[in-house]
């Protein structure tokens, strides 16, 4: 069972390199989902400054920072890593450390 558990984790990410990386979606699909997705939490007075904020973000920083993060994804892709990779690994730690506090506290 333990050689098992072995090979099942060193060939986890064996293909890794041979998956296509996620793509940079597009920073207006973006802006338009965050926009939509907020409508459920925001009153209509909200949701209007929301559509006025995140139309500022298109005219002003959005494109300079997409043009960022598409550099980024060039950079990761030579390295056969995934533009995300890191913040959703650091996320992913955060999100644990949070839940083993909350577990410890419940006990």
């Amino acid at each position: 069972m333990n050689n098992e558990f072995q090979c099942a984790t060193c060939c986890r990410f064996e293909y890794q390199s041979q998956l296509p990386s996620l793509p940079v979606p597009a920073l207006e699909a973006t802006v338009a989902k965050y926009v939509e997705n907020a409508r459920l939490f925001l009153s209509p007075q909200e949701l209007e400054r929301t559509r006025q904020e995140a139309e500022r973000f298109l005219q002003g920083p959005g494109p300079v920072l997409q043009q960022k993060l598409l550099e980024r994804a060039d950079l990761k892709k030579k390295e056969n890593k995934s533009w995300l990779i890191d913040w959703w690994n650091r996320c992913a730690r955060a999100v644990r450390s949070v839940c083993v506090c909350v577990c410890a506290c419940a006990v």
